[in-house]
């Protein structure tokens, strides 16, 4: 459907600083030590990173990516918006149809202008 592909990125844990995880949601990491648990956000990427000029379209593209691995799919949306290309929307609604997203999916194929799957879903 949308021809975006991510690529894992690899974050180095210390596992002798905060013992070994044994959750991982939404970006966080919850690791179990000796004498109590503690949480580690991974490195996030604001929305204020997004560079200006040529280099514009690949953050946004970096960062639609990264948004719609974590699942906020509000912010993919929005950064959708912006590259405005039917490979992104079309990937976003598979993944707010994985996630079971209907409101999401029916706003983005509503932006897509597909009435069919919007009356489809509306029936759900």
């Amino acid at each position: 459907e949308g021809d975006v592909t991510t690529k894992p990125v690899a974050y180095e844990i210390r596992t002798s600083k905060y013992g070994l995880p044994v959750l991982a949601c939404k970006g966080s990491l919850l690791f179990l030590g000796q004498k109590k648990a503690r949480i580690l956000r991974a490195p996030s990427y604001p929305e204020a990173d997004i560079v200006r000029g040529k280099e514009r379209e690949a953050s946004l593209v970096e960062m639609f990516k990264r948004s719609l691995a974590l699942l906020h799919l509000k912010k993919a949306n929005t950064f959708a918006y912006h590259l405005n290309k039917r490979s992104f929307w079309l990937a976003l609604c598979s993944k707010a149809i994985e996630v079971v997203n209907i409101p999401m999916a029916i706003e983005v194929y509503r932006a897509l202008g597909d009435g069919g799957m919007v009356v489809a879903l509306e029936k759900l």
